[in-house]
């Protein structure tokens, strides 16, 4: 056999273009994962900045060959870097000052035009994967240098060593953050672009770094001779002052002085806080005191910006009105009657206490249920600019504080980030997935978020990259979350939680009908005449392809009908398409939910459960089976610990009844007894699940099958009591969606059965139950029973079609 060929690097990861824009930059070179400011001055550089507005744009950042040469094609450097533009200022000399974020090497394939400005057709050269010994050593040996040359060298303090150990795991970084703290010249730095591979690269910067010592050491020594009692600060100074006066006499104006004034004149002009304001003008003086090309005049440029850049005194005009917001949430969102009544109360009172200052909502429930929707609709509503950030996977402090400047790369954190996209000091902000957030190594996102959103606090918020306070007391925070129980107790307190429930299938349709359908229509270039979906057709999609507790299936069952039509549409295909109940399959494939096991028939030793996730409701099935063996009781099906203790606590609660129930109890020292949960891969956990795992083991153990068509939910205790249980409307519409016909319920849930729409209590039969007796006299016998009237006196017929869970696995909590 042949040697395997080894798999080939992807050449051109996703997050870069094929295309890119080329800026040929002269005066300095980027390096990946650098921020660097360029000046550029020739006419293709800021065509590519006029054709390419917007910020976080790449753009394929090249040194040039010979920088005194015309910008042509052949004077680019093949190998150049993936850049970001983070900030562009317009200079009075009509050039642009712009921060650049270098992503990684590309290599410049094939250039596609050069009119009004360059771009080419980019690869990704691979890399070399960080380790091995030489690569080390080579580091190592790098390290030990800049710290001689720090040692000589005045120009290169001490914390540049301390950025440099930061990054000792990764070679290959390493190599890219020396040239940016140590100034090598022009062609030196290209050469270190040009290298790919990471050992040839690490050994020129260490040959570069060894040059450098050996100018710091003679210049030393002569500066010993002649300098006499000087220090080298008056010496800088002195010398300094000349390069001004000679600028002076040959009528040539500093750049670095006609930058910090300009930058002056803009701090003065932007009204800012005093103590923002003084930051600032420390940032100019420091601004003047420090080299042109030096790495902490990028990081001052770069605070600077940011400073000027937030939205200190802008405020969208406060106007709340009620009957608007009312109008706005019935136009955007159908169905969620109790949530839209929360937030026009709580609305209301900010109108008559004058103003929202300190509101911080956080919407809870299942995905697809227009949590962050309703955000946008109250920003619409009150006439406020509106943002939004994720903080979901988040584990590091500093992404919502902000990282501090001494860092390579230092950025704010996502809080002011989203004020000055806002440009408005009140817009409505919303936090996705605020219950996803993890500590980590760098701290708790959890705990930086407090000050964000306590109101004694949040009018001086402090980021770490700013350094001084910004107000965010007139922000109208907005959370999402899927689990309450998963936002750390001090972030809940600080917020008003409205809960948001799943959508019953009578909602899903008219939602499908009402919103979704004309918009789908419209993003897909189709009339109304071109498609029309009944709602029947659009009920069977609900039911059969779309049973979560959202509409994100729904709206993709559209979608894909939508993208059908649209292709025979596009094909010259004219007339009015009716999509009927029959022609899903062809557009949907088959089915994803199939009958229900609970409701196939009765069968010994099985029961049906109600489970809450945070997707929603959802089924639980329980299966118990015996055989000989030492009377021990197995347990399977991925469960948690408060879920196996609710398994021993019913077998000993049914074993204790043992008598009453028909079970013969001299064989049960000899009886193993395995319970088990299907859909094993899905973690479970909860006591909820009491009397259903009762009602499998009595009818295992008692040889009677658990009635068919019967759930159950609710804790259950030695001694026999029922206790309530939480998310009963969740599991109601659960049972519902599945064609349950009768679910046994904890009587102490009475009041919580009011929750639940008419239109689904109207069509189910409730049992009440204080204690397992009751439980089990219901499920292993069919006895005449009275049940209990629904809350509002509606009737109740049970005409439920038989449908399935879904194959895709969610996580189920038993509450």
């Amino acid at each position: 056999m042949g040697k395997p060929t080894p798999p080939q690097p992807d050449l051109l990861p996703c997050e870069i273009p094929e295309v890119l824009p080329v800026l040929g930059i002269k005066s300095t070179v980027v390096f990946p994962h650098a921020v660097g400011s360029v000046q550029l001055a020739l006419p293709e550089n800021l065509a590519v900045l006029e054709a390419h507005p917007g910020e976080d744009e790449p753009v394929a950042a090249s040194a040039l060959v010979d920088p005194e040469k015309p910008l042509v094609a052949e004077n680019f450097t093949r190998i150049s870097v993936a850049a970001r533009v983070l900030q562009r200022l317009r200079m009075t000399d009509g050039t642009v000052r712009i921060v650049l974020q270098g992503l990684q090497r590309v290599r410049l394939e094939e250039f596609l035009s050069s009119d009004p400005y360059f771009r080419a057709r980019v690869s990704c050269p691979p890399e070399e994967a960080p380790g091995g010994e030489e690569e080390a050593r080579l580091v190592g040996r790098a390290l030990e240098t800049v710290s001689r040359l720090s040692s000589l060298d005045g120009r290169y303090p001490e914390e540049i060593v301390k950025v440099l150990k930061l990054n000792l795991e990764d070679p290959a970084r390493f190599a890219d953050l020396v040239p940016t703290l140590i100034p090598f010249p022009y062609d030196d730095r290209r050469r270190l672009v040009e290298t790919l591979e990471v050992s040839a690269r690490l050994a020129l910067i260490v040959e570069l770094l060894e040059r450098e010592v050996e100018r710091a050491r003679v210049g030393k020594e002569i500066e010993g001779k002649t300098t006499g009692a000087i220090s080298k600060a008056q010496r800088d100074a002195y010398l300094r002052e000349e390069i001004r006066v000679i600028r002076r006499e040959l009528g040539e104006e500093d750049p670095l002085e006609a930058e910090a004034a300009e930058l002056e004149a803009k701090i003065e002009a932007a009204n800012l806080p005093e103590e923002a304001r003084e930051e600032a003008l420390r940032g100019t003086r420091r601004l003047r005191t420090v080299g042109t090309g030096s790495p902490e005049a990028t990081i001052i440029r770069h605070h600077l910006e940011w400073l000027l850049a937030l939205p200190w005194n802008e405020a969208s005009e406060e106007a709340i009105d009620v009957e608007k917001v009312r109008k706005v949430l019935e136009r955007n969102h159908h169905g969620l009657a109790r949530v839209k009544e929360r937030i026009l109360e709580i609305l209301s009172v900010a109108k008559l206490t004058g103003g929202s200052r300190g509101m911080r909502l956080c919407f809870v429930g299942p995905p697809g249920t227009g949590k962050t929707s309703l955000g946008r609709s109250i920003a619409e509503a009150l006439g406020r600019r509106y943002v939004r950030i994720s903080v979901g996977g988040v584990h590091d402090e500093s992404e919502i504080r902000g990282h501090r400047r001494t860092y390579v790369g230092a950025m704010p954190g996502k809080i002011l980030q989203a004020m000055r996209r806002a440009g408005s000091r009140n817009p409505v902000l919303v936090i996705d997935e605020i219950d996803k957030m993890n500590p980590g190594p760098q701290g708790d996102p959890s705990a930086a978020l407090l000050e964000v959103l306590d109101p004694e606090q949040n009018a001086f918020f402090t980021d770490h990259f700013l350094g001084v306070p910004f107000d965010l007391s007139r922000v109208l925070f907005v959370a999402t979350a899927n689990a309450e129980h998963e936002i750390p107790e001090p972030l809940l307190d600080r917020m008003e939680v409205l809960p948001l429930s799943a959508y019953t299938d009578r909602e899903k349709v008219e939602i499908g009908r009402r919103y979704l359908l004309p918009k789908i229509l419209e993003e897909h270039g189709l009339a109304p005449k071109d498609l029309r979906v009944p709602d029947a057709t659009i009920r069977a999609i609900v039911r059969s392809w779309a049973r979560e507790a959202g509409i994100r299936h729904l709206r993709q069952g559209l979608e894909r009908i939508a993208r059908h039509v649209a292709v025979e549409v596009a094909g010259g295909k004219r007339g009015p398409r009716i999509v009927g109940e029959r022609a899903l399959q062809r557009y949907l494939g088959p089915p994803r939910f199939v009958e229900e096991e609970a409701l196939r028939g009765a069968e010994v030793g099985v029961a049906t459960g109600l489970a809450w996730t945070p997707d929603g409701g959802a089924l639980l099935l329980i299966e118990a089976l015996r055989m000989p063996g030492s009377g021990r009781t197995v347990v399977t099906g991925s469960l948690g610990d408060v879920m196996r203790e609710s398994v021993e606590a019913a077998s000993s609660f049914v074993r204790s009844r043992a008598a009453s129930l028909g079970i013969a109890t001299d064989a049960l020292p000899s009886t193993d007894i395995h319970v088990h949960f299907p859909a094993g891969a899905i973690p479970k956990d909860g006591p909820s699940a009491g009397i259903a795992i009762a009602s499998a083991l009595a009818s295992l153990l008692s040889e009677r099958p658990v009635r068919p068509g019967l759930a159950m939910t609710g804790e259950i205790t030695l001694r026999g009591k029922v206790l309530p249980v939480g998310g009963l409307k969740e599991k109601v519409l659960a049972a519902r969606r599945a064609g349950i016909q009768e679910v046994v319920l904890p009587a102490s849930n009475r009041a919580d059965l009011s929750e639940v729409p008419l239109e689904v209590r109207s069509k189910m039969r409730f049992h009440l139950v204080g204690r397992v007796d009751e439980v089990l006299r219901l499920a292993l016998s069919r006895p005449t029973l009275l049940r209990p009237s629904p809350p509002d006196g509606g009737a109740a017929r049970s005409t439920m079609r038989r449908v399935a869970r879904p194959p895709v696995p969610r996580r189920r909590v038993q509450r």
